[in-house]
């Protein structure tokens, strides 16, 4: 697994050490790729507590840096703010969140899901949590508004955040 994140992040380097702009969709799905494998490395490790035990403190880097990754992700292109020239209110609303496509969408559950996975190994640390709650009521409001009966499911994202959860 490391070995597959670090060749993942060795073109990166390589393009920021040689001043290389990289063009915006293969920085995203760089980023996106990196972070979705460590968040299903670490789906994979929390089915087992024998596994996390071993592996625990592998996994807890893991989330950190699933989550550093994912935040990358979507931050490569910052949502459209103030007045948006589009005549339909669904796009209008997912271009304001930066949700640009359904892996934009998607990055957002998997990100919260790290956050909550990780306030449960480490300490329950009030940043991750902010963030935990942002990212996920960003995706609620997305799939339960412009993306409705577009096959999503805000179940989950409700799961955790409600105040068993916590």
């Amino acid at each position: 697994m490391r070995s597959l994140l670090q060749k993942l992040s060795d073109g990166v380097q390589f393009c920021s050490e040689n001043d290389v702009k990289m063009e915006t969709e293969v920085e995203e799905c760089i980023e996106w790729r990196q972070g979705a494998l460590a968040y299903m490395y670490c789906s994979t490790v929390r089915q087992s507590e024998e596994r996390l035990r071993v592996v625990s403190k592998q996994y807890e880097e893991m989330l950190r840096f699933g989550i550093d990754r994912l935040k990358r992700m979507l931050n490569v292109r910052q949502p459209i703010t103030g007045s948006i020239e589009c005549k339909d209110a669904d796009t209008r609303k997912l271009l304001e969140y930066g949700a640009y496509s359904d892996t934009h969408v998607l990055s957002l559950m998997y990100l919260g899901e790290l956050c909550d996975w990780l306030r449960k190994v480490a300490e329950n640390d009030a940043t991750i949590w902010q963030l935990e709650r942002k990212v996920l009521e960003a995706y609620i409001e997305l799939t339960e508004g412009p993306l409705k009966n577009l096959g999503w499911s805000s179940t989950q994202a409700r799961k955790l955040l409600s105040p068993r959860n916590e």
